[in-house]
């Protein structure tokens, strides 16, 4: 007897490797080494158009699992052949059966149209070119009647009521294939009728016309319309907007430039052309409205940037590419009027808090000298103890919150511009500058304290100043790593060692020291820091974006004092132009916030 064995099924798959998915081609099967060749299926979970085009010739299904995710560039050139060959075809075909109905079709058809009962028509099935034998004999849908041929006569059957129309024979294609549905037919013979294909252009035009009209309204608030908001413009909202409200304007942009040459060209079509059609309707709707021109002054600002001279703004203006010189310097002005806007956030914040924290100061003082005045009531002097910790704890807390402030840095910037015919009047010149920067600091040293000294001068020994045995050590490591550090970089021995060296000597303020300094340039004066004059105006322009700057004749009002640096040339102008105004009557005058260093 033999032996029963239990029946097994066996499924035949392909398993994929990651690699072997991205390299293989889904139709040869060659493996694809340059990325350049390969054409990807999926875009995502989206089946690209290369997919579609296989699965519509190869009537299969591709999915992800179980297919490779790439075709190679020859097979997809291939299937493209054949496509455009196939749509050759389909126009060749459409093409000589409109010609055989306009030579050999009838004379008069009549259409009879059946309405349901809610009113709207219904079309039956269409009857051939050539109606077979069996089909003349019916008189269901197609009534062949015998006329000019000039003209066709239409009945239209509206219930019983029957309504004739005419029209000439040559148009009877455009009733077939809007009877048909297919509307690529319909626009392609009615651009091949000339009376049509005026009107049909006409109708494109008023579209477009339209469109213009509605982008260039105020209320519209259109992204070329607004000025004040350049640094936010860009090729991709234009064209999202003209989507949204011009999209037969952006399509006909978009026809005048798909050059089939270029299908194979990534940098010559799809968001490649972007730039040109951006520029090239934006110019066109500045000749519409001049105040469409948003991108004519991203443009003006790009050329003044770049130092173009009045010569090529004069040449592009005329071109609608840009704005005149005198409008461009006008717009530069107008974009650096607000260039301080930070600087002066950054000063009104400091103001505040320092206001705030002089109230948490006071307030500390009064509750000493409320527990200064308790004659050995118990309760009363632990309840202001416990509010003077609180209070003090709230100025800590508060400090930890407060901005960090921030110093002034500034030098000199010299320049020598040479002539080419020198002449009496026109002689080498020498321009003297000044250049300043605000800098945001990175640590802050608000919890120190400014209001009272940490030592009296006289009294101190000068023995605090010399480093202790932990100073001493500490320096001692530090430079131990330095010098490991440079001989682990350039002793070929002690290589081996410097992966584990740290890259920086450790501190508290690891954290802070990583972050990237903020920033704000201040501008270049014309003063030469060589005269008094000019480097007190210098102290006196500084001096206006210090915390607690007061214009007024109040003494009272004490500003912030700011470090600002520089070369010791800077440093003794500085402390000569601050002499120099050491008799004025307020603090603010006197410049008396200016620490320089």
């Amino acid at each position: 007897m033999a032996e029963s064995s239990t029946p097994k099924k066996f499924f035949r798959f392909i398993k994929f490797t990651p690699t072997t998915k991205k390299t293989l081609c889904v139709i040869c099967g060659n493996r694809i080494e340059k990325s350049d060749y390969r054409r990807k299926l999926f875009h995502g979970s989206i089946k690209s158009e290369y997919c579609i085009l296989i699965e519509k010739y190869l009537e299969i299904n591709i999915t992800e699992e179980t297919h490779a995710d790439t075709a190679c560039r020859k097979c997809v050139r291939e299937l493209q052949k054949i496509d455009s060959v196939f749509t050759t075809f389909k126009s060749s075909y459409q093409n000589t059966l409109a010609k055989l109905r306009e030579t050999h079709g009838h004379n008069s058809v009549s259409f009879k149209r059946q309405f349901s009962e809610d009113g709207s028509a219904t079309v039956n099935s269409r009857k051939s070119l050539f109606p077979r034998d069996e089909e003349k004999e019916e008189d269901s849908e197609f009534n062949i009647d015998t006329e000019t041929d000039s003209e066709l006569k239409v009945i239209i059957c509206r219930g019983l009521k029957n309504e004739i129309r005419c029209m000439p024979a040559k148009h009877f294609p455009i009733l077939d294939a809007l009877t048909s549905g297919d509307m690529p037919t319909v626009g392609s013979l009615i651009s091949k009728i000339p009376d049509l294909q005026d009107v049909f252009q006409e109708t494109v035009f008023d579209t477009i016309k339209g469109e213009i009209k509605t982008l260039a309204l105020r209320e519209n608030n259109s992204i070329l319309r607004n000025h004040d908001k350049i640094k936010s413009l860009t090729f991709a909202r234009v064209i999202d907007e003209w989507r949204q409200k011009a999209p037969t304007f952006l399509k006909s942009l978009e026809a005048a430039v798909a050059n089939p040459a270029h299908q194979f060209n990534k940098y010559k079509k799809g968001e490649a052309l972007i730039p040109g059609i951006v520029t090239a309707g934006c110019k066109l709707l500045t000749l519409y409205s001049k105040d469409l021109n948003a991108f004519q002054h991203f443009n003006s600002y790009i050329l003044w940037k770049g130092g173009c001279k009045k010569s090529a703004f004069s040449r592009l203006n005329a071109t609608y590419d840009c704005l005149s010189y005198q409008s461009t310097l006008s717009l530069a002005d107008k974009l650096g009027n607000d260039w301080d806007k930070d600087l002066v956030a950054m000063q009104e914040l400091v103001t505040t808090e320092t206001s705030h924290e002089l109230v948490l100061l006071q307030n500390i003082q009064m509750i000493k000298e409320s527990i200064d005045l308790v004659n050995g009531d118990a309760d009363t002097m632990v309840q202001r103890i416990l509010e003077l910790s609180n209070a003090e704890n709230d100025l800590h807390q508060y400090r930890d919150l407060m901005h960090p402030g921030f110093y002034f840095v500034g030098d000199n910037v010299d320049m020598r511009t040479k002539v080419r015919n020198m002449t009496i009047y026109n002689q080498h010149k020498d321009h003297h500058m000044y250049q300043i920067c605000a800098y945001e600091n990175r640590i802050s040293g608000n919890h120190l304290d400014n209001t009272v000294a940490k030592g009296d001068a006289n009294t101190v020994p000068f023995t605090t100043f010399i480093p202790s045995q932990l100073e001493l050590d500490s320096i001692a490591s530090d430079f131990t790593f330095l010098v490991a550090k440079i001989w682990s970089q350039h002793i070929p021995h002690f290589k081996i060692f410097a992966p584990v060296l740290p890259d920086n000597i450790e501190h508290q303020y690891m954290k802070e020291m990583k972050q990237k300094t903020a920033r704000i340039n201040m501008g270049v004066l014309m003063k030469s820091e060589q005269y008094n004059e000019d480097m007190t105006d210098i102290c006196e322009f500084m001096h206006k974006y210090v915390p607690g700057h007061n214009e007024t004749d109040d003494w009272t009002k004490q500003p912030q004092k700011v470090l600002s640096g520089g070369d010791y040339l800077t440093f003794e102008r500085h402390k000569q132009a601050q002499s120099s105004k050491r008799n004025g009557r307020t603090p603010t005058k006197r410049l008396e916030a200016g620490t320089y260093q």
